[in-house]
């Protein structure tokens, strides 16, 4: 190969670091604005709490809030293990 050839290769815009990021930012998107939606749903908390109770779980911070209602309880601890792995894939 040329200089040039590896070169392009190497400075390609999606090389597959690039790719993988911008894949794990996409899921990571996706998983919080489903939990999100969720506790909005089923705890009735405006768009803001909710995401902060997001934010705080996929980053296994520890919510301060909790949720009241045991459809509320089983989506936040199964919805736990979904955005905590896509928070550390990322």
């Amino acid at each position: 190969m040329t200089k040039e050839g590896i070169a392009r290769i190497v400075r390609h815009p999606l090389s597959p670091f690039k790719r993988r990021a911008l894949f794990s930012i996409a899921i990571l998107a996706v998983v919080m604005a489903i939990g999100t939606i969720g506790m909005m749903f089923l705890e009735g908390w405006d768009p803001v709490t909710s995401f902060y109770f997001m934010a705080l779980l996929a980053t296994a911070e520890g919510p301060a809030l909790s949720p009241l209602t045991v459809a509320g309880k089983l989506f936040a601890s199964l919805i736990a293990f979904v955005s905590i792995g896509a928070a550390i894939s990322l």
